[in-house]
């Protein structure tokens, strides 16, 4: 391989304005000396996988972009969360691209992901489904570090650049990361045989040899796991984690729950939703940042009820938060996220005054 890395870097979206293409973008800016990043823009011409076809004749965009995943040095994937896995498109290239497997680019193709979301946890389960396909595909991923990019509307500006600076600092330092992941496998033959022989055979250098130095009786002791959110409210009592409001009249059970449905989406995700029992409730997320990251030792969820009869009088909330203690989870609430939730359920449905 040349002194210059070639990269091939893929959107898993094919919105014109994702946060995922703009996060390549970046890349591109953030490149260390001797990289390349060029992003493929053709994913949303690839036809659906159908082995009848590839019998036949792979189309061309399929053609297209195999060959560019061959010439690459490695691939550089952003891809968003759909559904808790990654776009049916990605996927779909994945497929095409990997038949069939014993002549595939992507066998020993190093390869580095991130993702960016709206939502807190930032695509997380995306990259793992996908890190699942390159294990099929033997398409080695770097395992760290990740980027996760959560609610990315307030990292990048209204033209789609990446304004938040500790977030560029992050990207810089993955991408020279990946430079070094990818050497490990473009190595030449040459060095890598001597370099296993070497470690195998266990040489060292000529010179007398010395006994090891005794072990000092000091030893050092592990760093100490970083205390929970300053949010966070050890609790098994679910009157303390319930807030209940009273709802405005004259509002419909139907336009109720809309509004809080509509407003709890755009904030968050949905994992039950219940018109008739009045029932809302988010995916556990990983909502606290540290360092610019989601922390994935804390985690967080909303549950919304309404109460009545034949209208809803009142709608309570609760914000259970989870954090990681070794192998144990302490239970409780995230004292911030239930007031946030509560002074959005006033706004929006709350009884007047």
């Amino acid at each position: 391989m040349a002194d210059q890395q070639h990269i091939l870097g893929i959107a898993g979206s094919l919105r014109r304005k994702s946060y995922n293409l703009a996060l390549l973008r970046a890349a591109t800016e953030l490149a260390p000396p001797g990289m390349s990043i060029e992003i493929y823009e053709r994913l949303g011409e690839i036809p659906p996988y159908n082995e009848d076809v590839r019998e036949v004749g792979r189309p061309e965009p399929v053609v297209r972009i195999t060959e560019a995943v061959r010439a690459a040095d490695g691939i550089l994937i952003a891809t968003p969360e759909y559904n808790y896995s990654m776009p049916g498109v990605l996927k779909n290239a994945i497929d095409w691209v990997s038949r069939p497997p014993q002549e595939s680019p992507l066998r020993n193709k190093p390869a580095a992901i991130m993702s960016a979301s709206t939502g807190i946890s930032g695509g997380m389960r995306a990259q793992l489904h996908l890190r699942q396909s390159f294990v099929f595909t033997d398409t080695p991923a770097m395992l760290r570090p990740e980027v996760i990019v959560p609610k990315a509307a307030e990292r990048f500006d209204e033209a789609g650049r990446l304004t938040d600076e500790p977030t560029r600092k992050f990207i810089a330092s993955f991408l020279v990361d990946f430079s070094r992941w990818i050497r490990r496998f473009n190595m030449p033959l040459a060095v890598a045989f001597v370099a296993m022989t070497l470690s195998a055979c266990g040489r060292t250098p000529a010179g007398p040899v010395t006994a090891p130095t005794p072990a000092t009786s000091t030893t050092s002791k592990p760093a100490p796991p970083p205390p929970p959110p300053p949010t966070f409210v050890k609790t098994t009592s679910e009157t303390r984690t319930t807030r209940v409001v009273d709802v405005r009249e004259g509002m419909t059970k139907q336009q109720l729950f809309r509004t809080v449905s509509d407003w709890l989406s755009q904030k968050y995700s949905i994992d039950v939703s219940d018109p008739r029992a009045g029932f809302l409730m988010t995916p556990w997320q990983a909502s606290y940042l540290r360092d610019g990251l989601p922390d994935l030792h804390y985690r967080t969820r909303v549950v919304i009820r309404f109460y009545g009869d034949t209208t809803w009088k009142q709608v309570s909330a609760r914000a259970e938060a989870n954090w990681q203690v070794g192998d144990e989870w302490d239970i409780g609430y995230d004292q911030q996220l239930l007031e946030d939730i509560v002074v959005e359920l006033r706004t929006r449905i709350g009884k007047r005054n």
